[in-house]
Order: structure tokens, then C-alpha cells, then sequence
């Protein structure tokens, strides 16, 4: 039994291990028994000056639904907001599909997205986590809902799955 607990501790502690040697805008992340996606990738040069990072989530089967995600960290208020679009005319006003604090997994923990400010973009580590609450709600109540929660769902929560430059 001693043996089987230090095994599964110690594939735990090398898939944190994984995620933290990853930088943060070459990571990929899964949902636990679907198909959703979450890819991290470099801030566009055209990002607002206090974003963070930009991330999609897709489906890989479904190519045409990618919804665009960004963190940032507002003037004068540290706890990292997220959004989240959906099908956006590139010079129209886009509404929101999800909006909110973004939180990880780090060092056991939830705790607010991490970032250090001290550090460059291209420097942030992954966490082995990221919660978008209410994420699944808004797409339960939007018309994605019949397309992704007919088979296992969709969750709030994506799992560390590899750095994405390893595709």
C-alpha cells in the first residue's frame, strides 16, 4: 500500500513538475472526459497594455467553435479577470460569453491566476489547473449547449496536459 501512495505522489509531483517548467503561453490544458481545450498562447501585439495572457478553447471536434479568451490585471486592482468571446467580427464590438476572476491549482491550492509581475510574459509558469467559474453554465445556457453536453459535458476546471509546442 506504501508503495502504491509513493508511486502515485511521485507521478503527481512530476506532472507539477511538467506544468511549472512549461512556460505559461506554451501550455495546453483538457477537460477530464471531453474533448474541450484550453491553449495558451503570446499576447497579440495589439493586447491592451495590462493583458496578461490569450488563450482559445475549442473542441478538437469541432474546429469551427473556437471561443478567444484573455486575462488581465486591472489598474489598481490586482485579482486577474478573464473573458471570453465567441465568434467576433474582427472590427465589430464583441460581447462577452464569459466573464470573471480566473483562479488555478498552485502549490496544492486554489488561488487567484498566478502571475508575477516581476517576471516577462514569455517567463510565467504554468499552473497545473485553470478555473474559470461558471464557465460550464454560460455554455449550458448558450446555444453551444446542444453540441457539448450531449456526451460527457463540459467542465469549469482544464488539467495540465503538455506545452503546447510539443503538438
Amino acid at each position: 500500500m506504501r508503495l502504491v501512495m509513493a508511486a502515485t505522489m511521485t507521478l503527481a509531483l512530476a506532472g507539477q513538475a511538467v506544468a511549472a517548467d512549461c512556460p505559461l503561453h506554451e501550455t495546453l490544458y483538457r477537460q477530464p472526459g471531453n474533448e474541450w481545450v484550453l491553449k495558451f498562447f503570446p499576447v497579440p501585439r495589439d493586447g491592451a497594455a495590462n493583458q496578461i495572457s490569450a488563450f482559445e478553447i475549442y473542441s478538437p471536434g469541432d474546429p469551427a467553435t473556437v471561443l478567444e479568451g484573455a486575462i488581465h490585471i486591472p489598474n489598481g486592482f490586482g485579482q486577474p479577470l478573464g473573458s471570453i468571446t465567441l465568434g467576433c467580427e474582427a472590427d465589430a464590438e464583441c460581447t462577452p460569453f464569459w466573464e470573471g476572476t480566473v483562479y488555478a491549482l498552485v502549490d496544492g491550492g486554489i488561488a487567484e491566476f498566478p502571475w508575477d509581475p516581476e517576471l516577462p510574459r514569455d517567463a510565467q509558469l504554468a499552473p497545473e489547473q485553470v478555473l474559470l467559474p461558471q464557465f460550464a453554465s454560460n455554455v449550458w445556457y448558450s446555444l453551444l449547449r446542444e453540441s457539448y453536453f450531449a456526451e460527457a459535458g463540459i467542465l469549469d476546471t482544464f488539467t495540465f496536459r503538455r506545452c503546447a509546442d510539443d503538438e
